[in-house]
């Protein structure tokens, strides 16, 4: 399946004890039990990806990075930008996803360029794990909790 500029692309995880599809172009989430492959549920989060876009000032927005949180929701690094005919505007925020599609909450201010780095997932006991760059250039494994 395809992608398209402005949807981002495709996720295939292991989340809550279960393998997680995100179509990127329907905005869908699709889990499946792992030991017998069957379709457990089935969630539209385009509706929240467009309310993130809009409470942070911008029109769109795209999934980046994401893996699973405590109790099932999701870890979400979402990219959210404005075209606009004299500018374009790009930002990155952090966002925890309930597992049934219903609610978001945004973790982190909007910034310039992910920060603290490039999502990569979490730790089952809640550390946030980043890829980044420390000022003299060199690519870092970064830990943040949260509590």
């Amino acid at each position: 399946m395809a992608t398209n500029q402005g949807t981002g692309e495709h996720k295939l995880l292991l989340a809550d004890d279960a393998l997680l599809l995100y179509v990127a172009t329907t905005g869908e989430l699709f889990w499946f039990n792992l030991g017998n492959g069957k379709m457990l549920r089935r969630t539209s989060v385009s509706q929240l990806l467009d309310q993130m876009a809009s409470e942070s000032g911008m029109s769109h927005a795209e999934i980046v990075s994401l893996a699973g949180a405590n109790q099932g929701d999701l870890l979400a690094q979402v990219r959210v930008w404005r075209r606009d005919p004299k500018i374009t505007s790009i930002g990155f925020l952090m966002a925890r996803i309930a597992k049934d599609g219903s609610s978001c909450q945004t973790l982190s201010a909007v910034t310039s360029l992910p920060f603290p780095g490039l999502f990569l997932g979490s730790t089952q006991g809640g550390t946030q794990l980043f890829l980044g760059k420390q000022a003299t250039g060199k690519t870092v494994l970064l830990e943040r909790r949260v509590l």
